[in-house]
C-alpha cells in the first residue's frame, strides 16, 4: 500500500510504501548505485534507486534502527539484535598499518573494520581475558538472526 502527502505547494511529494519484505536487488554494472524492490502487502514490487554513497548511508544507520526496534519491542534497553559469528578472518590493510577483520555469519553476511595497531591490541588483549569467561550459549539478551 503506498500513500502519498504534500503537493508542490509544500515542497516534494513523500510516497510512503509499506513494504513487507526484499523481492530482489540490482548492482549498476559501474558501482554508482543499486536498485533495491520491496514488496508491498498486495504483492506489488516498488523499486528505489539508491547511489552507492546512500548505500553505505545505509549500511551505517540500519543497526542503529534495528537495536532501536529489538529494545521497544521487549521494553529492554539492553537487549539487542546480534548476529552469530561463524567464520572470520583477518588481513593487513593495504596502507602497511592497519589489520582488517571480517567477521561472517552462517548465511554468508560478512561486515569488515579497519584497525590501527593500539584497537587491533586492545582487542586482542580483551579476546584474551575474555575467552576464559566465556559459557556455551548466546547471551539471554540478545535476538539472534540465526536463531
Amino acid at each position: 500500500m503506498a500513500s502519498s502527502s504534500g503537493s508542490d505547494r509544500d515542497g516534494p511529494t513523500r510516497i510512503l510504501v509499506e513494504a513487507v519484505g526484499i523481492a530482489c536487488y540490482r548492482v549498476a554494472g559501474d558501482g554508482s548505485s543499486a536498485e533495491l524492490a520491496f514488496v508491498d502487502a498486495s504483492g506489488a514490487e516498488v523499486a528505489v534507486t539508491i547511489p552507492q554513497e546512500g548505500i553505505g548511508s545505509l549500511i551505517v544507520t540500519l543497526p542503529t534502527i534495528m537495536d532501536q526496534l529489538v529494545r521497544r519491542s521487549r521494553a529492554d534497553l539492553g537487549a539487542r539484535f546480534v548476529f552469530g559469528a561463524a567464520d572470520w578472518r583477518l588481513e593487513l590493510g593495504s596502507d602497511g598499518d592497519s589489520l582488517i577483520l571480517t567477521l561472517e555469519t552462517a548465511d554468508r553476511f560478512r561486515v569488515s573494520f579497519a584497525l590501527g595497531p593500539e584497537p587491533a591490541r586492545r582487542i586482542g588483549q580483551a579476546l584474551t581475558r575474555g575467552a576464559e569467561r566465556l559459557t556455551p550459549g548466546r547471551p539471554a539478551d540478545a535476538l539472534s538472526v540465526l536463531q
